[in-house]
């Protein structure tokens, strides 16, 4: 499983401020992640890309803004994911969905982003 597990993303968590002009976000790297992308137009030219990121409790790993490794946080409403950072292929995506499974030796988090 080591060999699918190694993609990074960088989780941007939404952080509400009514008084800020901007959004602002705090920046939770994820290592060891399995990434699968999606790049699809139906027959009228509408775009279908997307990705889906899956976060394994045994192999992944979520660090806090200072480098610390903490607990997946949970997605939520105006959350994004930034896909191949620091490189020309960086693309930033919101999250559409999360759903955690759990209970097994395959727990995971799957975000779907669009």
């Amino acid at each position: 499983m080591g060999n699918f597990l190694n993609e990074a993303v960088v989780l941007l968590k939404y952080r509400p401020d009514p008084a800020a002009l901007t959004p602002s976000y705090d920046r939770y790297p994820l290592e060891n992640v399995m990434v699968r992308e999606i790049f699809a137009a139906d027959a009228e030219g509408t775009s279908g890309d997307g990705a889906v990121v899956y976060f394994l409790e045994k192999g992944s790993v979520c660090r806090d803004p200072h480098g610390r490794t903490v607990g997946f946080p949970r997605p939520a409403k105006g959350d994004l994911c930034i896909l191949h950072a620091g490189t020309p292929e960086e693309v930033t995506m919101r999250v559409a969905e999360a759903g955690y499974f759990g209970g097994s030796p395959l727990a995971h988090v799957r975000m779907k982003l669009k």
